[in-house]
């Protein structure tokens, strides 16, 4: 989007997922006690706040399919909180994946938005997935972060949106975008952020109706795809 619209500064995309996950050990499958995923980009780290107490974002990602696990994972699972490097299989959805620890954090607020204890990388899934065209793909639904520049007119910006987003969808029709206030989110810095999903929007059942939440926290900052 940068390319496109000089108003945005940055952007990071990201999938969650929750369902019963396995950790394979030899030729055993321990379910966790954690349910959710979070598949992230390495710039996630740029706008969510997560401690690291043994390797950190910037090194995690040299990995093709790095881990990041919770020190509470780490401990219940792997006994110890010293596991950099080790090798690791989960099931999720039925899907095997495998990947390097390479990173663990404390274990995030109950009360953040993305409190993830497993974090696994959204290239490495989709990669996973066959679908390594995702950053272009305007029907690819995931949860995106757009950041603007302080001032910015976010009725211009997302009428432009919605206009290239049909354009570029081959949609009939422009869909609506809606910009809704939240209070607060748990991110490591204030932002306002537009979460999506889709692409750059969710498009719901025929109508072509779409919704953006933005989050507030009193700056001027969003984020989503390029």
């Amino acid at each position: 989007l940068s390319a496109r619209y000089p108003e945005v500064i940055k952007n990071t995309s990201f999938e969650s997922k929750t369902a019963a996950i396995y950790i394979k050990q030899e030729d055993n499958l321990i379910k966790s006690t954690y349910s959710e995923i979070g598949f992230v980009e390495k710039n996630f780290f740029d706008f969510f706040n997560f401690k690291f107490i043994a390797g950190d974002a910037e090194e995690s990602f040299k990995t093709p399919n790095p881990l990041i696990i919770s020190e509470d994972i780490a401990r219940k699972n792997f006994g110890r909180v010293d596991v950099i490097g080790t090798p690791v299989s989960l099931v999720v959805n039925d899907q095997f994946l495998n990947y390097t620890i390479t990173g663990i954090i404390k274990n995030p607020a109950s009360n953040s938005n993305v409190n993830f204890h497993w974090i696994g990388s959204l290239p490495h899934l989709m990669q996973v997935q066959e679908k390594e065209d995702y950053k272009t793909d305007w029907h690819y639904q995931c949860k995106n972060f757009v950041e603007l520049l302080p001032g910015t007119d976010h009725s211009d910006f997302t009428a432009r949106l919605s206009q290239d987003y049909a354009r570029l969808a081959h949609l009939k029709q422009a869909p609506k975008i809606l910009i809704t206030a939240l209070s607060q989110i748990h991110v490591n810095k204030r932002l306002r952020i537009i979460t999506t999903l889709g692409i750059l929007i969710l498009l719901i059942s025929t109508i072509n109706y779409v919704l953006l939440s933005t989050y507030a926290v009193s700056y001027t900052h969003l984020r989503a795809h390029e």
